[in-house]
């Protein structure tokens, strides 16, 4: 067990000293050098825990501010470490990977330590105008994947608002879905417009549907024509017979 410190160094003359205080020293340059206080407390079994280290230097000002002083020290040795790395070409090809494999993520957000930062994508793509040509094919590709995931999103959501409809719902129950999906939608349309007009009930639907459905293949397929001796004229004298030619019927 550590044995901690009572009361400042200075008026406990002979008093056994903490773990602490004999290796103060030593751990705060561990920590300077990199560690953190948990692995320099953990590196030598005759250190105090880090807790215990960790208490003992937030009893004084002058010992905080010290413990302060190494993790900055640390932390600053970090930085310029990580802004010195040279950015390699693999580095460039793991963040487009990164990019282009997760298309809701922000760039920014996806383009942290240990990845190249935007900036040094960005500063890439002037240099390199192949990696800019790749780098703006993966931004089109991630919002191609994205007006599509939204596409999908919002026509299930008027999907399940019409569904929730007790005319839609009807009608398309009824209709087959066996049937060619752009025209299944028009069949279905032409039911419920019936249903609001009032033409049908819901309770006929379903027993109607062959008669809407051939209706409409019959207005899809074959347009209706005019009778040959149909009237043209308001006078009820001319029609498409008349004005025929008698050489069409006496052509050798």
């Amino acid at each position: 067990m550590d044995i901690d410190e009572a009361a400042p160094a200075d008026s406990n003359v002979g008093m056994r000293k903490s773990t602490s205080s004999v290796h103060f020293e030593a751990i705060v340059a561990l920590v300077e050098s990199g560690l953190s206080v948990p692995a320099a407390c953990a590196s030598n079994p005759a250190f105090p825990r880090a807790p215990t280290f960790i208490t003992f230097c937030h009893r004084t000002a002058e010992r905080r501010a010290r413990l302060a002083a190494a993790v900055a020290v640390r932390e600053s040795a970090s930085t310029t470490a990580v802004r010195r790395r040279a950015i390699s070409a693999d580095d460039f090809e793991a963040a487009l990977k990164a990019i282009a494999e997760n298309p809701t993520v922000p760039v920014g957000r996806i383009l942290v330590h240990p990845l190249p930062s935007q900036n040094s994508v960005q500063k890439r793509c002037g240099a390199d105008p192949a990696f800019a040509a790749r780098f703006a094919a993966v931004i089109a590709e991630r919002r191609a994947k994205t007006t599509k995931r939204r596409q999908t999103y919002q026509a299930d959501l008027l999907s399940r608002s019409l569904s929730s409809n007790e005319f839609y719902a009807a009608a398309d129950r009824a209709v087959p879905r066996y049937f060619d999906p752009a025209d299944r939608e028009d069949i279905v349309a032409n039911l419920v417009f019936a249903l609001i007009e009032g033409q049908i009930s819901v309770d006929e639907v379903s027993g109607r549907v062959r008669e809407f459905t051939t209706a409409f293949y019959r207005q899809a397929t074959f347009p209706r024509c005019a009778s040959l001796d149909a009237e043209t004229d308001d006078d009820g004298e001319s029609s498409m017979l008349s004005s025929l030619s008698a050489d069409i019927w006496t052509a050798a």
